[in-house]
């Protein structure tokens, strides 16, 4: 894999897009072959007002979307792939 994917490339994969930006993913970086986001606590992002639990589909887009990085990671390389299908 390449310092340049790494360094340039994933971060932007990570939190480049526009969804993604519009969620606050975060690159934290990579630990070893895992890759890390965040996603900072916002009240808009909350899916059940009274118990504060985040919302089911800011869950799945994270999984989805650090799945496919962790992919990516793997492979050494963008390329397309297929992450969740949820039917």
């Amino acid at each position: 894999m390449t310092d340049m994917f790494l360094t340039n490339l994933l971060p932007q994969l990570a939190a480049g897009a526009a969804h993604t930006h519009a969620l606050g993913f975060q690159y934290e970086g990579l630990d070893g072959d895992r890759v890390r986001l965040r996603v900072p606590y916002r009240d808009d992002l909350v899916g059940d007002p009274e118990t504060g639990v985040l919302a089911g589909g800011l869950v799945t887009t994270l999984l989805d979307h650090v799945g496919g990085l962790a992919v990516w990671v793997g492979l050494g390389t963008y390329q397309p792939i297929a992450t969740l299908d949820l039917r």
